[in-house]
C-alpha cells in the first residue's frame, strides 16, 4: 500500500529534501500539524494528506508531483512504481 511505500522511503530523505516537502505541502495539511523535517513529521504530513482526501491510496498524483519538484527521483521512482 502506499502507507508502506511512505514509511519505507521516508527516512531515505535527505534532512533538506524533508524540509522542503513540509514546506511544500504545508498548506494543505492541517494546521495543528507543524511541519517537522523528520521522520515521523513526514509520516504525519502524509497522514494529514490522506485525512483531507489529498492523496489516497489510488491517487497519489499530488504526492509525487511534490517529490518530483524537490528532484527526489529516487524516491519518486518508489512510489510510481507502488
Amino acid at each position: 500500500t502506499l502507507r508502506e511505500v511512505l514509511v519505507e522511503i521516508s527516512p531515505r530523505l535527505s534532512d533538506a529534501d524533508r524540509s522542503s516537502l513540509a514546506f511544500l505541502v504545508g498548506d494543505d495539511v492541517l494546521r495543528w500539524i507543524e511541519p517537522n523535517p523528520n521522520h515521523n513529521g513526514i509520516l504525519d504530513l502524509s497522514e494529514s494528506l490522506f485525512d483531507r482526501g489529498i492523496i489516497s491510496n489510488k491517487n497519489f498524483t499530488y504526492l509525487m508531483e511534490a517529490l518530483e519538484v524537490i528532484k527526489s527521483i529516487f524516491l519518486w521512482s518508489c512510489m510510481k512504481d507502488a
